[in-house]
């Protein structure tokens, strides 16, 4: 089975993979707005990968209108399971006062928490 007949079958690594193909013209011709329907489609599976990617499209106004909200949804559900990329964006986003109810208080609690977790990370490898 193929990239595109398993992202057909709904299989959201797949699904995620062909959203990587378009936006990077792989295999395919470049296409952001058919890259951000398949990133899409995983990320509403959950694929924390996927929504922190659909993220960075709506920030960029890449394939999408720029849409901070819509931005800031997607990093806020991949933070939720974890992912420190997305955390980060989304505290920078409050930082910036770029999400609804936006606090500076609240995006330096958000990036220095992941800060703190990857230096830690570092300096846990430095040790070893």
């Amino acid at each position: 089975m193929d990239v595109r007949e398993a992202a057909e079958q709904g299989d959201a690594s797949s699904q995620f993979t062909l959203g990587l193909m378009y936006a990077n013209g792989e295999g395919v011709s470049q296409n952001d707005v058919e890259a951000v329907a398949w990133f899409r489609r995983a990320a509403e599976q959950g694929y924390e990968v996927a929504q922190r990617t659909c993220g960075q499209m709506y920030f960029q106004g890449r394939g999408a209108p720029q849409d901070d909200a819509e931005a800031a949804a997607w990093f806020r559900k991949a933070a939720e399971q974890g992912d420190p990329m997305s955390q980060f964006n989304l505290g920078v986003m409050y930082d910036e006062g770029r999400t609804l109810n936006s606090s500076a208080t609240e995006g330096r609690r958000t990036t220095e928490s992941v800060t703190g977790r990857w230096k830690r990370g570092i300096d846990n490898r430095w040790r070893s």
